[in-house]
């Protein structure tokens, strides 16, 4: 019987902890041509994303990420790079929806955002979200 009980009690937890967070199962993800990154560069950093959007975006599903050029530029890159004191930065796009829980409340319930914006640091081969918003 106290077998089974842990057993219930450890079901029970899992089951907590598999609906919280962020959705990222039915993101597409997108890269614009570009010469400042590796395409491999860009996955990392989109890895990075999506682990941030799971623990920190509850009751939202993740659409769209990806990689935009322009909004990226070198000038861009290098700007975010120095303002966090880090070699290099990257900056990437998202689309999500929020649920009606609204995420964490500081988001519209039900809504739909996009171009977030997601900038990252890099240093020694691992991408770091540093910022997101608009």
């Amino acid at each position: 019987m106290k077998k089974m009980l842990i057993l219930l009690l450890l079901v029970f937890v899992l089951a907590l902890a598999a609906g919280c967070g962020g959705d990222t199962s039915v993101t597409a993800h997108h890269i614009d041509a570009n010469t400042l990154y590796t395409d491999a560069e860009i996955s990392d950093a989109m890895d990075a994303v999506e682990k941030y959007f799971r623990k920190h975006f509850d009751g939202c599903t993740l659409i769209d990420l990806g990689y935009d050029a322009e909004r990226g530029s070198a000038e861009v890159a290098a700007a975010w790079a120095q303002q966090y004191g880090a070699p290099r930065a990257m900056v990437l796009i998202s689309e999500f929806e929020v649920g009606k829980s609204g995420g964490d409340g500081s988001l519209n319930p039900d809504s739909t955002y996009k171009n977030w914006n997601w900038i990252l640091t890099e240093e020694g081969g691992r991408w770091e979200v540093q910022t997101c918003g608009y």
